[in-house]
């Protein structure tokens, strides 16, 4: 069987103490969705959503450690949507 792979809608949002990022995630529940955090070089880090069901979407960002708090970095998955914040320093 062959998977489907989606490309989701999202938003990106500057705020004054924090960008959020909202992902469309409609036909996800929660124990579908994995959000993961790396560094993949020096001074630059990689969020990666990824999610399965029947259908399949996996989505990147990559963020400067250097206006950032990755540290902080919190996550809500809501009424189908993913919201990210991630602070500034």
């Amino acid at each position: 069987m062959e998977q489907d792979y989606l490309e989701p809608y999202c938003q990106w949002k500057r705020e004054k103490g924090y960008d959020a990022i909202e992902i469309e995630l409609h036909g996800f529940n929660i124990d579908d969705v994995k959000v993961v955090l790396k560094q993949i070089e020096e001074g630059k880090s990689m969020i990666s959503i990824m999610a399965e069901n029947p259908r399949c979407l996996h989505k990147r960002f990559e963020i400067p450690n250097d206006i950032y708090n990755l540290e902080q970095i919190r996550a809500l998955f809501w009424n189908g949507k993913l919201n990210i914040e991630i602070p500034k320093k």
